[in-house]
């Protein structure tokens, strides 16, 4: 019986170390797969990754580089250790930043400089994911007469293996405060962003969505205070299309107490092309900022975004309303779209626009745009430049419509 209890413990100490040399190479392989996937972003590039793998522990450091213009790069040095286990791991380190100069290779350190001690974080690692929390203790800064205070930043995560993240940022209270003459002050409550995405560069996949209990404003104009606004942006960035979805909530807008304005926007955009935007945001990030674009350079963005508007994009404007109190009482609804027909496309199109060898009327006969307003306000009517005569009844619903180059009221050529 006892040789049996040996053997017994024997093997389930075989386990343990198999299944916690098992865990800590897992854990290494997602870190590579993770580094591996970062840099195929162009924007992106690995200048140190060092490793110090063991049987029970673990150690590393990476720094990651990002253009800031063409004179500075941006630096995340990251330091970690980890202790394996039996099925899991812990981990914990630190994220610093600095900024590079290009030209000479002086760096300095940016978190020191606003008297910040660099980021730490902890977390715990199995087989299928891995979980971090990063905490950002309270700072002061003081810099041309604003004071900022801040406290309760905290980053929370979840890495599953499967690529998938899932995650969270939140801030207890952000406070900028005039210094001197600046009597003016802003205190920001209860901010929280939570985010879901996948992304395999450049295509991805998720949302993010950003809100704040309350942000208050005060000046020598008066005070104003938001509440619980809400901003959602949701992504299907394929081969085959980029599909964005966009909604903005300004919650509740008040005035030293008295109800000042409130609004909705949501907007979508419809048949772009998926690999032509690829192709013309990594174009757009290797170039702009830096020198002058060559000719050849100018000539390729055109081409990428003669692809785009190729496949007749679409942006829809599914919701606008607006609500004004004061200092005047003003509400709207709108809904439309704005599209461009991309149909029979010439060759090198926005080239020989640019050329002159193509008119401009061929770019606004192509060029759509469709506003259905549930009524005309006076007030916005001037805005618009629109004549009061052409609208029959501001209370009925009013259809605007560019075509052709041709602009419309409610079936009405305007002057334009």
């Amino acid at each position: 019986m006892k040789k049996f209890l040996w053997i017994l413990l024997l093997v389930l100490l075989v386990a343990g170390v198999a299944a916690s040399i098992t865990t800590g190479r897992m854990f290494h392989a997602e870190l590579q797969k993770v580094t591996t996937e970062s840099v195929r972003d162009p924007r992106i590039e690995l200048v140190l990754n060092e490793v110090e793998e063991g049987l029970f522990s673990s150690s590393g450091q990476q720094t990651l580089a990002m253009n800031l213009d063409a004179e500075t790069r941006l630096l995340i040095e990251t330091r970690w250790q980890a202790s394996h286990l039996p099925g899991w791991l812990n981990f914990n380190g630190d994220v610093n930043l600095k900024a590079e100069s290009l030209q000479d290779g002086e760096t300095i350190d940016l978190l020191q400089e606003l008297g910040i001690t660099p980021l730490t974080y902890v977390g715990k690692a199995d087989w299928n994911k891995a979980t971090y929390r990063l905490v950002l203790e309270p700072f002061n800064l003081q810099e041309a007469g604003v004071l900022l205070e801040s406290s309760g930043l905290v980053h929370e995560g979840v890495y599953h293996y499967t690529g998938q993240q899932v995650g969270q940022l939140r801030m207890d209270h952000l406070q900028a405060r005039g210094q001197g003459y600046n009597t003016s002050n802003l205190d920001l409550a209860g901010l929280l962003m939570t985010f879901e995405q996948r992304v395999d560069y450049p295509w991805s996949k998720g949302q993010i969505e950003l809100t704040f209990e309350s942000l208050d404003f005060s000046g020598s104009q008066g005070n104003v205070q938001i509440n619980k606004p809400l901003w959602q942006l949701q992504l299907d960035f394929t081969k085959k299309a980029f599909d964005l979805l966009m909604k903005l909530d300004l919650g509740e807008v008040t005035s030293d107490g008295k109800s000042l304005a409130a609004g909705r926007l949501t907007l979508r955009t419809k048949q772009l092309d998926g690999q032509a935007m690829a192709d013309l945001l990594e174009q757009m990030d290797g170039q702009m900022g830096f020198d002058p674009l060559s000719e050849s350079q100018n000539q390729a963005l055109l081409a990428t975004t003669d692809r785009l508007l190729a496949s007749s994009p679409q942006l829809l404007l599914e919701q606008l309303e607006f609500s004004l109190k004061a200092p005047m009482e003003f509400d709207q609804k709108v809904h439309g779209s704005l599209s461009f027909d991309g149909t029979n496309l010439p060759t090198d199109y926005l080239l020989q626009l640019s050329l002159g060898q193509l008119g401009t009327e061929d770019f606004f006969s192509r060029v759509r745009l469709e506003l259905v307003f549930d009524q005309i306000n006076p007030i916005l009517l001037l805005m618009l430049g629109i004549p009061p005569y052409m609208v029959d009844n501001p209370d009925q619903e009013q259809h605007l419509l560019l075509e052709n180059g041709e602009l419309r009221l409610n079936g009405q050529l305007m002057p334009l």
